[in-house]
């Protein structure tokens, strides 16, 4: 059986060098720590390494992103001009890791939100950035867009030329969680990794449901997104997310208006447009979870590899039998390791 692991990392070598000469000291921390941390984890940058563990483990493709951390969105402010610059050459490095990969690999594109205009206030044309949305897919080919949930406090739904783009160009969305702009408010979620284990997945939530109930959906409906680790919350709160979004919508206040509910239809018809990946820990229970609620259709092998366990390879090893414990037909397993991340990939 052909296997995608559809959502993976990569660190390309000569971007997190460009990151460790620039004048920002953030950008030069960030990237001295992970060019450390690849010191002795080859496959985390080197694409040998990589196919070296696509074989052993028998999968057969996978989709690669930048990681969160060293995102060009994340590693500033750095201004427009530069962050453009970086994103360009992050960007000509993943389409080189994807063509010598001899399509093994699929890279996903990097986009330089400073240079496009959001309803918060932003940059009132931002061209520079939706020609690199343009570049990626057109020139480079590269498979979709790599966003994070939301960009220096602001949410990613703010940003509808970003989207309206993504829907022209006709390639996926994939949203990955990040911290809120600020933890002064709770900062006892930075003790023992709580806001990666807990607070990411509740981010996922708010931006999923953003870009539900803000109309993103409505407006765009062509568009492609996928939603990491399962969708975070919304799977376990299903029945609380209808009921407190039916035909009363008491608690919204009175300026809030709710977008694309339907009537007669439970608001989590709304979830069920995304697609979702099964990163969940390695848990069958959860996959379950998650294909009970949003169905077969909408749900992608992925690992977050090399992240984990043994740098991502015990994932490797046994996220295929996560799902084939669930006792799923032969179609339905072909659905979840190749033909959603396929559709999804428009490939």
């Amino acid at each position: 059986m052909t296997i995608i692991d559809a959502y993976t990392h990569f660190f390309p070598k000569p971007y997190l060098s460009k990151l460790e000469a620039l004048p920002s000291e953030k950008a030069r921390s960030i990237a001295a720590r992970w060019i450390e941390r690849i010191r002795n984890r080859p496959h985390y940058a080197e694409l040998e390494s990589r196919l070296t563990d696509l074989d052993k483990y028998r999968i057969d493709y996978e989709v690669i992103a930048i990681t969160q951390d060293v995102d060009p969105n994340r590693i500033g402010p750095l201004g427009a001009e530069l962050e453009l610059s970086i994103t360009r050459l992050l960007n000509d490095e993943m389409a080189r890791v994807m063509k010598e990969s001899k399509k093994r690999i699929y890279s996903l594109a990097s986009v330089p939100f400073a240079s496009i205009s959001n309803d918060a206030g932003g940059k009132e044309e931002g061209e520079e950035g939706i020609e690199e949305m343009r570049r990626s897919v057109q020139q480079l080919g590269l498979k979709g867009f790599f966003v994070l949930s939301n960009i220096n406090g602001t949410p990613i739904d703010k940003y509808n030329s970003f989207w309206r783009e993504a829907e022209r160009l006709n390639v996926p969305v994939y949203i990955h969680p990040i911290d809120p702009i600020s933890n002064t408010s709770r900062p006892y979620e930075d003790d023992f990794d709580l806001m990666h284990v807990f607070g990411w997945p509740f981010e996922t939530t708010l931006i999923l449901s953003r870009l539900a109930f803000s109309g993103v959906l409505e407006t765009h409906p062509r568009l492609r997104i996928l939603a990491h680790h399962m969708g975070g919350m919304i799977p376990f709160f299903a029945g609380r997310i209808n009921e407190s979004y039916g035909k009363t919508t008491g608690l919204v206040k009175r300026d809030q208006k709710i977008g694309g509910l339907q009537e007669g239809k439970p608001a989590m018809d709304l979830f069920k447009q995304f697609y979702y990946d099964t990163a969940v820990g390695g848990s069958s229970e959860a996959i379950r979870c998650g294909l009970d609620i949003f169905g077969v259709d909408r749900i992608v092998f992925g690992t977050d590899y090399p992240f984990g366990p043994e740098a991502g390879k015990v994932r490797l090893a046994t996220y295929p039998s996560r799902v084939l414990d669930l006792g799923l037909s032969t179609e339905e397993n072909k659905k979840i390791f190749e033909e959603n991340a396929r559709r999804l990939l428009g490939n």
